[in-house]
């Protein structure tokens, strides 16, 4: 009898394992079920998409790279506008492909079926171009963001309407994506730009990059001032300031070029003098 009652109970135990086990993969498989019928739902594909922050670039051109990013499928079934498994990062990474003048995208989704994004366009106010400042033939020139590469292609433009630096430096084998300035570079150039403009009333036609690099700034009073990166920006402005106060007051129009990258010390030429 107590054998009886043993044997019963392993039995009894094994059939509540069984169902147990049973539900459990029953459970997991309704949610499978549910799930992939979720996913597969037309309702929850994108078919709305919006930007914002656009100012030069083509809403339609932009739309179409983005229907390309989502079109296709995952896991062989489920569709890649599915707003559940979406990737922002191939829209994001395909669009900094497709146009180089983006300098950040955010992707936001919005349930059930939307998407937003968020573009900041880098902006044309500088060129670059290679070559010395050439007037036969025009320079190969591209428009340069604000760390020194290069994202679009420019017109040559004469004139001040747009800062303008040409890089003697430069191989005939540029394309837009090069880095041809370190940010450091850049970033001083600015402050170098900015400073003459604020202490001296001195705006700058364009910039000739050297060998160096030694950077010669053309001012629109006729003369340039010679610089690299290890100058003291505020301190070299500052005694050109002092010299055209005292050394060189009213001689401004026979300069020739000033050099500010000695520190403490100055020099400068004028125009007509004997090498």
């Amino acid at each position: 009898m107590p054998r009886d009652i043993l044997r019963s109970s392993r039995r009894l135990r094994r059939r509540q394992t069984f169902f147990r086990m049973a539900r459990t993969v029953g459970y997991i498989t309704a949610a499978l079920v549910l799930m992939g019928g979720v996913l597969l739902l037309p309702f929850f594909r994108v078919r709305e998409i919006s930007f914002f922050g656009l100012q030069h670039l083509s809403r339609e051109q932009l739309g179409a790279q983005v229907n390309q990013a989502l079109s296709g499928k995952r896991w062989l079934f489920i569709p890649n506008r599915n707003i559940f498994i979406l990737s922002t990062t191939a829209i994001t990474d395909r669009l900094y492909e497709a146009f180089p003048r983006i300098s950040a995208v955010t992707v936001k989704k919005i349930f059930p079926h939307k998407i937003t994004l968020s573009i900041t366009e880098r902006p044309k106010d500088t060129i670059w171009c290679a070559g010395g400042q050439r007037e036969i033939l025009p320079p190969a020139c591209f428009f340069i963001d604000e760390r020194g590469t290069l994202f679009q292609e420019a017109p040559f433009l004469r004139g001040n309407m747009l800062s303008r630096f040409f890089d003697e430096r430069a191989s005939t084998e540029v394309s837009v994506g090069m880095s041809v300035l370190t940010m450091e570079e850049k970033n001083m150039l600015d402050g170098v730009r900015q400073e003459l403009s604020d202490v001296l009333g001195v705006e700058i036609a364009y910039i000739t990059i050297k060998d160096g690099p030694v950077f010669s700034l053309l001012t629109n009073e006729g003369w340039s001032a010679l610089i690299n990166t290890r100058i003291d920006i505020q301190e070299s402005v500052e005694n050109l300031r002092l010299a055209f106060a005292r050394t060189l007051r009213d001689k401004r129009d026979a300069l020739d070029y000033v050099d500010l990258r000695f520190g403490d010390k100055l020099y400068y030429k004028y125009k007509n003098a004997k090498p």
